[in-house]
């Protein structure tokens, strides 16, 4: 009799003499992205080793998507034969126990990965070698360590997803939804929320979500920005990008002794099935019909309306899709098209918790409209009032600016959504940055009308020192008049540079004259202005622009007529 040595080493060589191909192909892209890249870059390279270290760096990104492609096409090889019920039996009824089977294909298919790593690591250091006569080995042994780590964890993903389903092509898609449930969830929360909740606006990708989708977590802090959100730029160094891959890879070895419970668990009988464990079948069901349904009745919403339809039209395209998914999904699981005389008590269920969602949103049961940040919690806070006229501030920190915008965020929740016809309309914009370092952000349509509440509490914020300030200098609201070291103006007459006296009388004047219309300026009126582009220069490479002045600014534009431009002083613009 063959023992579990043997065996396993026999599963093995199969698993290689069969899928070999797959291992060449994740070798030989590597090879491209590499060795040639480094053969073709290097011998041109002033700092030689510096560039292959930089070179060696920016493959961060391709291996992240290297190995989520290959991590799935490998598991899908290796246990293929779980699919079809003639290979399955074949193995299964072998003497070979469960785990000597489990480890033996995930041995071959993560031999292969490691293989290839290791062969493209050679080649990587003779590319070096023939190239700048010498290797960056800190940067190059890093390449092999979070290469082959991405792969262990992308594979472990699609073996785990791999033991739930006896269809082959089931493998990819519950891989995909593995990877990025997370991020489709959290863009059906925003899709839902900004027609249901008024004021919503997007805000940062939650820290949360980013961790459930490795694709997105592991770009950013490979200093890549993936497609599928915006995320602030921020430079992460190796250690960043390596911790992050480390936790992966702990969750990668927990996925993979489920995976291997599972497997033992796993009835050969299940081959072909779409769902291989009859307790998983509810969960296929309902996340089939709830996430689908939602997804595809909210996108059929917005591809009618464009967004702009009612809350009861978007109701029924939920419901209507929720059907259409719930039986989709009964219809795979039973493999048959009769299956509404046995699952339509699910299918209540399912609209029912999609009506539910909706009642309570419709009805703000969360809280969503009604939430006003608490000032003390709030550390900076963003402002942009337009409509006629227009006040805006980039990340106040003052507690006055702070007060005003609460205040005003306050009586918008008060008020009743605006009706049409009325006289003023109004867009407001606030983000809060709290304490703890998550945003709350804020978009209002108004319609506002003279002498109310409303009206004053927006003129009292767009009057808030750091917003009438940031208004008019943008960039210059820290600035003092003894950094400013000269500067430029152009109008209708010309383009002059103006002497450092010029530009401090200048800044005095507007600064006056900023303080003199400070309370009494009216955010939604219409106002004339004359515009001028200003530069402001400081000691140092910093400079700041005023772009627009008011005619109320009378100091301001005394001392702009005022200045004696000679013809030195005077260039073409």
């Amino acid at each position: 009799m063959h023992s579990a040595t043997s065996y396993f080493k026999t599963l093995v060589r199969s698993d290689l003499r069969h899928y070999w191909p797959v291992g060449f192909g994740y070798t030989f892209i590597w090879i491209l992205v590499l060795p040639v890249m480094l053969l073709q870059k290097l011998p041109d390279a002033e700092q030689p080793l510096t560039a292959a270290a930089n070179i060696l760096s920016e493959k961060s990104q391709p291996a992240i998507w290297i190995a989520f492609f290959f991590g799935v096409i490998m598991a899908m090889a290796c246990y293929s034969y779980l699919m079809t019920s003639r290979s399955v039996g074949l193995l299964h009824s072998l003497p070979a126990k469960r785990s000597t089977q489990f480890f033996a294909h995930f041995t071959a298919g993560m031999g292969m990965l490691l293989g290839g790593n290791v062969i493209v690591f050679l080649l990587t250091v003779l590319a070096q070698v023939s190239a700048i006569g010498a290797v960056a080995w800190s940067d190059t042994l890093l390449w092999l360590l979070a290469a082959t780590l991405l792969d262990f964890v992308f594979f472990a993903m699609a073996v785990f997803c791999a033991m739930f389903t006896g269809w082959l092509l089931a493998v990819p898609v519950l891989y995909a939804g593995l990877n990025f449930a997370a991020s489709v969830i959290h863009l059906l929360i925003k899709g839902l929320s900004n027609v249901f909740y008024y004021g919503f606006c997007d805000t940062e990708f939650p820290p949360l979500a980013e961790w459930l989708t490795p694709v997105v977590k592991l770009s950013e802090t490979s200093n890549s920005r993936p497609y599928l959100y915006e995320i602030a730029v921020k430079e992460y160094s190796a250690e960043e990008f390596m911790t992050a891959v480390g936790a992966y890879t702990a969750a990668a070895l927990v996925l993979l002794g489920v995976s291997y419970l599972l497997y033992r668990a796993r009835r050969s009988e299940a081959a072909a099935d779409s769902v291989a464990f009859s307790w998983a079948k509810p969960i296929f069901r309902y996340v089939i019909a709830l996430v689908g349904g939602l997804s595809l009745g909210l996108g059929l919403y917005w591809l009618i309306s464009n967004g702009e339809g009612s809350r009861v039209a978007l109701v029924i395209y939920l419901l209507v899709m929720t059907v259409i998914c719930y039986f989709a999904a009964e219809m795979l699981i039973r493999r048959s098209l009769r299956v509404f005389r046995k699952s339509w008590k699910g299918l209540v269920a399912a609209c029912a918790v999609t009506a539910l969602l909706c009642i309570a949103m419709g009805f703000d049961v969360f809280g969503f409209e009604r939430y006003v940040p608490e000032a003390e919690k709030v550390e900076s806070v963003s402002v942009n009032i337009s409509g006629r006229n227009y006040a805006e501030g980039l990340d106040c920190t003052d507690e006055e600016t702070i007060m005003m915008a609460i205040a005003a965020h306050e009586t918008v929740v008060a008020q009743d959504r605006p009706a049409d016809g009325l006289e003023e309309n109004v867009n407001l914009y606030l983000k809060y940055t709290m304490a703890d370092g998550h945003q709350v952000c804020r978009r209002y349509k108004l319609a506002v009308k003279p002498d109310t509440d409303l009206y004053t509490a927006l003129n009292m914020l767009g009057n808030a020192g750091s917003v009438q300030r940031y208004t008019l200098m943008g960039d210059g609201k820290d600035w003092t008049p003894e950094m400013i070291r000269g500067g430029y103006i152009s109008g209708e007459q010309g383009y002059w540079q103006m002497t450092k006296e010029q530009a401090r009388a200048l800044y005095d004047a507007l600064h006056w004259d900023m303080v003199a219309n400070s309370n009494s300026w009216d955010v939604l009126k219409e106002y004339d202005y004359l515009y001028y582009d200003i530069e402001f220069e400081g000691s140092t490479d910093m400079s700041f622009y005023v772009g627009r002045i008011p005619a109320s600014f009378t100091n301001t534009l005394q001392a702009i007529e005022s200045m004696d431009f000679t013809s030195d002083e005077l260039y073409e613009g």
